[in-house]
């Protein structure tokens, strides 16, 4: 680097620092920590924002980072980042690399956290891999190279010289992927020599051959090959001949498409990675075949009272599973992993024992942290329409009734469901898939987490329920809400609002079947998510949720309850989850 470089460099660096240690000042160490988290994406929405704040709650030692989620907005209008399009944000390099150094150097994240990093981006970005808008498409498939490059930087390398292999008549291209592989010198510090070749490249493309030339010979004497990581990259013919070749000079500046790789490289990009990734870095470690797609809704949070006290946006993703027929698919939400608190505190449990005089709720203990890996969640419980449909296959292991349920319709959740034949669902929906999916029935700690979605409250609402937000006997009360509705009946799936993660029915409606066998407390339970199977075959199995027929205690999220896996009442029903393969 010339001494201009160099000094230009310099005082870019001082300028960051500069501007770090002013965010310092105003803010204490959760935005920091906050702002860490987004550096890791090379573009930034608010919604993205938002998601890193509800997914990343704790450090790698599982203790609470307290960041208020004022620090969404807080960093919005910090300075540290930069509007590049309409809600769409990007770090200056130097800014970014000094937050992503205060975050690998952390004895609290570290590697580890750059790699949860990466798995949440590329289960976030999923969905726009394939998007028909190219902006859209340029955005995800930045934010694909970031990830590729911290979980699989060789894979990463390989991938790029693919790139420059197809690109070289392309001199846009070749201007992007310099300022592309700028971003990811970090995850590829190992590999100096492609940052060389990738400027070399770049100023090539800007008709500057004399620098390319120099900065060349820095990493390649003579041939049409420069290898890397038992990578070739090509060398155009003229760097290799040294001839003078004009093209004019660009005269618009890149912007936000420097990131991307380009509309007219994006569709080639993307059919090469399906032939050719290795889809073991899937966060659910599925067949890479779920075309996601976003969906927004909105959460409602209560006081005790049961009065609505606050109202938001949510957007969760999805995919849609074909059952083979005219019935509404399965509509399967992607869960991102995490760690969570089950259970329930033993003061608030004696305060439940005492209050409702009811033994049953000292299950809940000892409350105990759980890490649970990403997976998808049907988005509602199984219809009456789906249950039917799947009834319909040949049958696994026993026969089912295809229209068992007491209150009849089709967007009803199906009742009169027991354990054996919920898992029989499950394994025929499996084989109708021909194997290239596995769909069970959720492990208890999975569906707790799931119900919270991140809330530590009673309810996913907050500190109490309505039954204008759920179908339960509203003679009841638990808090200090008004009483309400007794419908006495199943009501159609989705009707009331949904959780954080865009989950419906969770409280009321119908209990939900859960793999595990039932234990009268959580002392030895799994810490990983896993179900909880004993030896014994003569045990009951567990039951989540309430139903339309309970009192309001009994649907809450911590709630547990059993039955022997061969009864099944006119209030027992299923959501199904898609991952890796669990023992049932």
């Amino acid at each position: 680097m010339d001494e201009s470089k160099l000094l230009e460099s310099e005082q870019s660096k001082k300028l960051a620092q500069k501007k770090l240690d002013s965010f310092k000042q105003r803010f204490e160490e959760p935005h920091l920590i906050f702002a860490s988290h987004a550096a890791f994406a090379v573009g930034l929405t608010p919604d993205l924002l938002y998601s890193l704040w509800a997914n990343f709650r704790e450090d790698e030692l599982e203790n609470l980072l307290n960041i208020p989620w004022i620090a969404v907005a807080d960093l919005l209008f910090s300075g540290l980042l930069i509007e590049v399009g309409f809600e769409l944000y990007q770090m200056e390099k130097e800014v970014r690399n000094l937050l992503l150094a205060y975050l690998k150097s952390h004895d609290n994240f570290g590697q580890p956290r750059l790699e949860k990093l990466a798995q949440f981006l590329l289960l976030y970005i999923q969905s726009d891999l394939d998007h028909e808008n190219p902006d859209r498409r340029d955005f995800a498939l930045a934010q694909f190279w970031t990830v590729l490059a911290y979980l699989q930087p060789k894979e990463a390398v390989h991938q790029l010289a693919k790139v420059y292999s197809n690109s070289l008549d392309q001199k846009t291209e070749l201007v992007r992927m310099a300022s592309l592989s700028d971003i990811l010198s970090e995850p590829l510090a190992d590999f100096p020599s492609l940052l060389i070749y990738a400027q070399s490249l770049g100023n090539w493309a800007r008709d500057n051959e004399q620098q390319a030339q120099k900065q060349l010979k820095q990493v390649h004497s003579k041939g049409s090959v420069l290898t890397i990581a038992d990578a070739q990259f090509p060398i155009p013919r003229e760097l290799q001949t040294r001839k003078w070749w004009t093209r004019r000079r660009f005269l618009k500046g890149m912007g936000w498409g420097c990131l991307g790789l380009g509309a007219s490289r994006g569709a080639w990009l993307l059919e090469q990675m399906r032939k050719d990734w290795n889809s073991s870095i899937t966060p659910t470690q599925l067949a890479n075949q779920a075309k996601l797609k976003p969906f927004p809704f909105e959460v409602v949070r209560v006081n005790h009272k049961g009065e609505i006290i606050e109202r938001k946006p949510g957007k969760s993703q999805y995919f849609s599973q074909d059952l083979g027929t005219d019935t509404q698919p399965l509509e399967m939400v992607a869960i991102p992993g995490g760690t969570f608190l089950m259970g329930t505190d033993d003061a608030e449990i004696e305060r439940l024992v005492k209050r409702f005089d009811q033994e049953y709720f000292r299950r809940e203990r000892p409350q105990h942290q759980v890490t649970v890996p990403p997976f998808y969640l049907g988005k509602y419980q199984v219809t009456q329409a789906q249950w039917r449909a799947i009834a319909s296959l040949p049958r696994v292991k026993i026969d089912l009734n295809r229209d068992p349920s007491s209150f009849k319709g089709d967007d009803r959740p199906v009742e009169r469901i027991n354990w054996h034949q919920a898992v029989e669902f499950c394994e025929r929906l499996s084989t109708l898939l021909e194997g290239k999916w596995k769909y069970r029935l959720p492990t208890e700690a999975e569906w707790e987490y799931a119900c919270r979605a991140g809330t530590t409250t009673p309810f996913y609402f907050g500190e109490t329920i309505t039954t204008d937000l759920a179908n339960y006997d509203g003679n009841y009360v638990f808090a200090s809400e008004p009483k309400g509705q007794y419908r006495g009946e199943t009501t159609p799936v989705g009707q009331f609002p949904p959780n954080a993660f865009g989950l419906y029915d969770l409280h009321g409606n119908v209990w939900e079947w859960c793999l595990d066998d039932f234990h009268r407390n959580y002392e030895g339970a799994p810490s990983d998510g896993s179900p909880w199977i004993s030896n014994d075959n003569n045990t009951t199995k567990i039951l989540r949720g309430g139903s339309y027929i309970i009192n309001p205690r009994v649907c809450r999220s911590a709630f547990r309850d059993s039955l022997f896996p061969r009864n099944g009442s006119s209030n027992d029903g299923l959501r199904v989850v898609c991952g890796l393969p669990r023992s049932s």
